[in-house]
């Protein structure tokens, strides 16, 4: 699809490639100051007012939800789990955290489409690039 984009770029008088070009600005801005991330904005709002111990607790709730949301959705995590014979239930603190192996970029690469969620559709996924630190992207 993006070739396809490029070539009708290119091919198209200087006015419709300025309004091209707008439109994707549009979809881009759109994508990362929409909805959810208004929503995220609301949420940090109320929540970096909460004391110590509202946060600990609010960051545990948050936990539990991403352990089941990973296990429910991603086969991966739901597969290291169940090696481990462990369940969502068995996450209540970050220090449950302890009892999953460690996350490596050889771990990514190996397994990376048995990591996406069937929570979302692959057209919503947006792919990035990182070039790290260790000289490896």
């Amino acid at each position: 699809m993006k070739q396809l984009y490029e070539r009708l770029y290119s091919v198209v008088p200087p006015l419709a490639q300025s309004l091209f070009v707008t439109l994707y600005a549009a979809k881009i801005h759109r994508e990362r100051y929409g909805r959810p991330f208004r929503r995220q904005l609301e949420e940090l709002e109320v929540t970096q007012w909460l004391s110590h111990d509202e946060l600990v607790e609010y960051q545990n709730k948050r936990l539990c939800q991403l352990v089941r949301h990973a296990y429910d959705t991603v086969p991966y995590y739901r597969r290291v789990l169940e090696e481990r014979k462990l369940v969502p239930e068995d996450f209540k603190t970050q220090k449950d955290l302890q009892k999953l192996p460690v996350l490596t970029k050889s771990d990514v690469r190996k397994h990376a489409v048995e990591m996406l969620s069937s929570a979302y559709h692959k057209r919503q996924l947006v792919q990035g690039h990182t070039s790290g630190t260790t000289g490896s992207p």
